[in-house]
């Protein structure tokens, strides 16, 4: 193999996104990526290679159609990935779309918009709620109680069983709802000691397959909903989209954890990690974090729970 092949063998290794990007994050960076070049046709610039005065432009256009100041950092990062995979100069390294992006971010808290709204936590107690969120026997006979409930079914039990199962399944692993979407049976390891571990395939942070643990909790649910005979290819939760493990949550978590979205329960494992006494770095970890920033600001939500007088008392 001469040099040049090997050189060009190299390059299209470089431009091949399924390697050099999540699954997840390709979908969302060819989205903003399609916006970006629509914009630049209607506004006469050049897509590929873009100058930095139309990175700007566009993200002046979008926070003024009313996109979130938080999310175009995200654009940035599909306009320079998109430009690195085609071996060209990131426009958006441009001081000019530093500032650009820092300025927005500062009219937005100006404009009292710039407060990230984060999901709140789905905790152990929470999940513990959603479990008991059922009729006790005695409340669907007339006979036994006045206040009888209306007839449970079969269908209510097994879409109980299918919530209680993603939400303690996602807890117990820190799993992203497009994670748990693909999971499939064969992905998962029952152990002996009532535990299993699961396989991550892919993630919104690596392409390489991870494990996780499952607790005797989760595994429980898990085996309520699995099949006699599992097809081992079939997916767990019977979805192919985060989507809809996202509204089933918002679902069941309506009376009990309202706000909750599809993130909570990856967002309460972290802090009942840290209540538990878990360390940032112990939660990074688990959660498949890159950096200790959102460990530490799950933390920073429940550290006063660890604090003073709640070490020693009202146990």
């Amino acid at each position: 193999m001469t040099e040049d092949a090997i050189t060009a063998k190299l390059d299209a290794l470089k431009g091949d996104e399924t390697v050099n990007l999540a699954p997840t994050t390709r979908r969302t960076y060819d989205s903003l990526w399609a916006g970006f070049t629509a914009w630049c046709a209607a506004n006469g610039f050049e897509a590929l290679p873009a100058s930095p005065s139309a990175v700007v432009g566009h993200l002046l256009q979008r926070y003024e159609d009313g996109m979130a100041a938080t999310t175009l950092p995200t654009i940035r990062n599909a306009i320079a990935s998109r430009h690195k995979l085609n071996g060209l100069p990131r426009p958006t390294d441009h001081e000019d779309v530093k500032t650009c992006l820092r300025l927005l971010k500062r009219k937005a808290r100006v404009e009292g918009k710039g407060t990230a709204k984060q999901a709140p936590g789905l905790r152990l107690e929470h999940i513990v709620r959603i479990e008991g969120d059922r009729p006790l026997p005695g409340e669907l006979d007339p006979a036994m109680s006045p206040d009888f409930r209306p007839k449970w079914t079969a269908a209510d039990e097994r879409r109980h069983a299918m919530d209680c199962a993603v939400v303690t399944v996602m807890h117990s692993a820190f799993l992203r709802t497009a994670e748990a979407a693909a999971l499939r049976w064969g992905d998962i390891a029952f152990r002996a000691n009532g535990q299993a571990l699961v396989t991550i395939r892919s993630s919104k942070t690596s392409a390489e397959p991870e494990t996780a643990l499952l607790t005797t909790r989760a595994v429980g649910w898990l085996r309520r909903i699995m099949p006699r005979n599992p097809d081992m290819n079939a997916r767990v939760f019977g979805v192919r989209s985060g989507r809809s493990l996202h509204d089933r949550i918002v679902r069941a978590c309506k009376h009990i954890r309202p706000g909750a979205t599809g993130h909570s329960p990856r967002v309460g494992a972290a802090q009942d990690m840290t209540i538990r006494g878990g360390s940032l770095q112990q939660v990074k970890e688990a959660g498949r974090w890159k950096s200790l920033a959102m460990p530490a600001y799950y933390a920073s939500q429940v550290k006063a729970q660890r604090g003073g007088v709640n070490l020693f008392e009202d146990e």
